[in-house]
This record gives structure tokens, C-alpha cells and sequence, in this order.
């Protein structure tokens, strides 16, 4: 009996982390802290992409560098491990509009939350800092 109580416990407190994106931007427009992460659990649907020009930019072969490299006559040179590569990887940064019934806000997917959203991993599970 304790563990149901438990999981029915465990359950309640998951649901209760769940916002809605109206009262994120209500507990956003009264905070002051403007340097401050928060971090927020919803669930919702991105509504738009808002990347103008480019979505993503050429990164590092290197799994600890990942800054952008130029292209050369060699290929593509990261400076700052300084090494060559022949191919690169693509690094995504996105904008998007995430909606609810309730509101929208604007969240910046870096990386592998990036390549998730455009459906370049198999399977993720987003958590954006606002």
C-alpha cells in the first residue's frame, strides 16, 4: 500500500512541474532577475521557425571543440583546436515559436535539441532554459 501511495505521489508531483506557457510568461514578467536562468516544463507544439537565414552553421569534427570552422583549400579548419577536417559537422541553432492553448514564447534549441527538433536524432527530450 505504501508503494502505490508512492507512485501515486510521484505522478501527481510530475504533473504539477508542467506548465503552461501563459503562466510562464507571467512568472517571467514578474521576475527582475533578467541574468537569471529558469527552467520550465511544458508541453506544446513549435508553431514557427523563426531562423531567417541560416538554421545551422558548419562546427568541428572534434566531439570536445564544436566551434565553427572555415573552408579552405584543405577543407574545413577549426582555429581553435587547429586542425583540418574534410567534412564538418552541422551544428544547429534555432529559434522557434512554441505555442499552447494558453500562449507562445520564443526558445532558442541549440545543438542537440536543434537536431531533435528537425528530426536528426531518433528520439529526445527537450529542457530549454528561458
Amino acid at each position: 500500500m505504501v508503494q502505490k501511495a508512492g507512485k501515486e505521489q510521484d505522478k501527481q508531483n510530475r504533473s504539477s512541474n508542467l506548465n503552461l506557457i501563459g503562466e510562464i510568461n507571467d512568472a517571467l514578467q514578474l521576475e527582475n532577475d533578467t541574468d537569471q536562468y529558469h527552467f520550465y516544463f511544458l508541453n506544446g507544439y513549435v508553431s514557427r521557425i523563426k531562423n531567417d537565414e541560416r538554421i545551422y552553421y558548419a562546427a568541428c569534427m572534434s566531439d570536445n571543440c564544436r566551434r565553427k570552422v572555415v573552408e579552405d583549400a584543405h577543407g574545413y579548419r577549426c582555429e581553435h583546436c587547429n586542425k583540418t577536417f574534410m567534412s564538418y559537422r552541422p551544428t544547429y541553432m534555432i529559434t522557434a515559436k512554441v505555442s499552447d492553448f494558453t500562449d507562445s514564447i520564443y526558445v532558442n534549441f541549440a545543438r542537440e535539441h536543434g537536431a531533435a527538433l528537425m528530426g536528426k536524432q531518433e528520439s529526445f527530450s527537450l529542457i530549454f532554459v528561458v
